[in-house]
């Protein structure tokens, strides 16, 4: 006896249709011959919360320009702007999707997984912000953005990952952005302001704000630690 074929439509969207209506509609051309799974796929922003709400059949939620999705053991956040040209901007802090992000773990019971989309962040302060927002201590300004990091000292992690302790934690970046470093003339900060032009001296005054970040959290510079800023 031969096994029913059977088939799983991964696709992301297509023209005007979303990843699920995509994939629903190309089903249909096995429909009469085969067993049919549909996973919708995404890359980012609005469309992988769709996605994830179809595939977690979880609850999305949008305020103030971020998504959530909570569906079985996962939780996962994100923007809604669309990922683009980052440019730079000294002050700008990870702390909005921090606090949005504060906000959906009070919601609900401890997530075993949390899915954060880092794509449409736009602040390169090394997620000074965002840590903050879940509860970070330090003396000097962690929601100063980059402008802020020479300033802070005597950071505390404890709270966060007191709050994430047995939580698989991943982060989406654009995908040209793994193997990123933060520091050197091929890092992040050295891309973003060759990109905006900045003056040599507040380029190297960057580069130190960011390697003094890095000795607070006692972190290498490892490729990817400049993805997303």
């Amino acid at each position: 006896m031969s096994r029913p074929l059977r088939v799983a439509i991964a696709c992301d969207s297509i023209g005007e249709l979303d990843s699920q209506a995509a994939g629903t509609a190309i089903a249909r051309g096995w429909a009469d011959r085969a067993a049919v799974a549909v996973v919708p796929l995404a890359d980012a922003g609005q469309p992988l919360a769709a996605a994830l709400a179809r595939l977690l059949d979880g609850e999305l939620i949008e305020a103030d320009g971020y998504w959530s999705v909570s569906g079985g053991d996962t939780l996962a956040v994100g923007t809604t702007a669309a990922a683009g040209e980052a440019g730079w901007d000294a002050a700008a802090t990870s702390g909005g999707l921090g606090d949005w992000l504060d906000h959906r773990l009070r919601s609900g019971p401890p997530p075993d997984r949390l899915v954060v989309d880092l794509t449409g962040q736009v602040a390169l302060d090394g997620g000074a912000g965002l840590l903050a927002a879940l509860g970070a201590g330090a003396t000097g300004e962690l929601r100063g953005g980059l402008a802020g990091l020479p300033s802070v000292d005597g950071l505390s992690l404890g709270p966060v990952r007191d709050r994430l302790s047995g939580t698989e934690v991943v982060a989406v970046v654009p995908s040209d952005q793994t193997g990123l470093g933060l520091l050197g003339l091929r890092g992040a900060v050295a891309e973003r302001g060759f990109a905006a032009r900045l003056d040599p001296a507040d380029l190297l005054a960057a580069e130190a704000a960011m390697t003094h970040w890095l000795g607070c959290l006692g972190l290498p510079d490892a490729p990817g630690a400049g993805a997303a800023g």
